[in-house]
């Protein structure tokens, strides 16, 4: 393998734009660096084919996050796509919020994992539910033309 390397894995690249040549500015050799790229391909082309698979369970979620620990990521933000609540909401995903809350629980003292909050989705009680199962973070966001709601955390 070529010893050169570009690697943006982590919070010590360099000009924040990247690390290249033999090693990152955390040691890390550029073999290893593309190593953990496959893994996080891997890891991400398994969570699109099984993202609408109601047959997937929890096993699956796990190994998941056993990689990416594996392979140093320490954010992970896991859940249905739609953000929290989505699911009561009617839209499908492989296992419900409070199956993915208590799934992380032995993971967070490794990483810090949360969940996407829609601001159109916001209900007080998921987020209460969230906080009680010790979710690192919620990443609050909106549909296109929401954004008015996300700033204020609220319903439009």
């Amino acid at each position: 393998m070529d010893n050169k390397m570009f690697c943006y894995q982590c919070e010590q690249t360099a000009g924040c734009g990247g690390c290249t040549g033999a090693a990152g500015v955390c040691g890390k050799t550029a073999d290893v660096a593309k190593l953990q790229d496959e893994l996080t391909g891997a890891l991400v082309a398994l969570a699109r084919g099984i993202h609408e698979a109601p047959e997937v369970g929890t096993d699956t979620w796990r190994m998941m996050i056993e990689g990416l620990l594996r392979s140093n990521i320490r954010i992970i933000e896991m859940g249905n796509a739609k953000g929290l609540g989505a699911t009561e909401k009617g839209s499908p995903a492989p296992i419900s919020d409070v199956a993915y809350l208590d799934l992380i629980h032995p993971y967070l003292g490794q990483a810090e994992i949360g969940m996407f909050l829609n601001a159109k989705r916001f209900e007080a009680d998921n987020v209460a539910m969230a906080a009680d199962k010790g979710i690192s973070f919620l990443r609050l966001g909106a549909d296109a033309g929401m954004i008015g709601a996300a700033m204020l955390g609220r319903h439009a």
